[in-house]
Parts: C-alpha cells; sequence; structure tokens
C-alpha cells in the first residue's frame, strides 16, 4: 500500500491545483463564444466536471461489458489494472504539458 500511495501523491497534489489553474488560465484565454457571450474564468473548472459526467457512464455501459466478455472478470478489468491505465494517462499528459512548456 506503500508503493501506490507514493505513486498518488504527486496526481493528488497536481489534481489540489486543477481549479486554481483553471481560474488562472481563464483570466489570460479569450473566452468569448461568439461576439456577445463571454464566459466566465471560473467556470471552466466545470469542464472536469462535465467531461466525467459524460465519461463515467460511457465506461459502465460499453467499456465494462466489452471487457467483461474478453476478460470473464464480472468488474470488466481489474483495479490493478485501472490504477495502471489511469498512471499511464497521468504519464502521457505531463508529457504532453512538458512538450507544450518546451514550444514556448
Amino acid at each position: 500500500m506503500g508503493m501506490i500511495w507514493l505513486v498518488t501523491l504527486i496526481p493528488s497534489t497536481i489534481w489540489a491545483q486543477v481549479n486554481t489553474l483553471f481560474v488562472k488560465q481563464g483570466t489570460t484565454l479569450d473566452r468569448h463564444l461568439g461576439s456577445t457571450f463571454q464566459l466566465p474564468a471560473a467556470s471552466l473548472g466545470s469542464f472536469v466536471t462535465l467531461s466525467m459526467l459524460i465519461s463515467v457512464p460511457m465506461y459502465d455501459r460499453y467499456f465494462v461489458p466489452l471487457m467483461r466478455k474478453r476478460t470473464k472478470n464480472p468488474r470488466g478489468i481489474t483495479m490493478l489494472q485501472r490504477l495502471g491505465i489511469g498512471f499511464s494517462i497521468q504519464i502521457l499528459a505531463i508529457a504532453m504539458a512538458y512538450l507544450v512548456i518546451l514550444e514556448l
């Protein structure tokens, strides 16, 4: 358990900063939708919640049944596999962010 805690420590710290980062980015971005409507900077954090509200039902509806057939596991994939996939996605996201920063 100690190893899992250590691996999740940095992503948890990053996750805690998401709302602050979105507001900071939102103040510098062009948030206009059309000629009259401007998105408030503080509302950009809601896109994280919206993406979760969309992706979790899709995961339960499509991914789990597909993986249940392939792996014969009633949950689709094991918790360790979920952690591995999640960490891999986080590594890719951080690598992409690093590459973007190199371009600045």
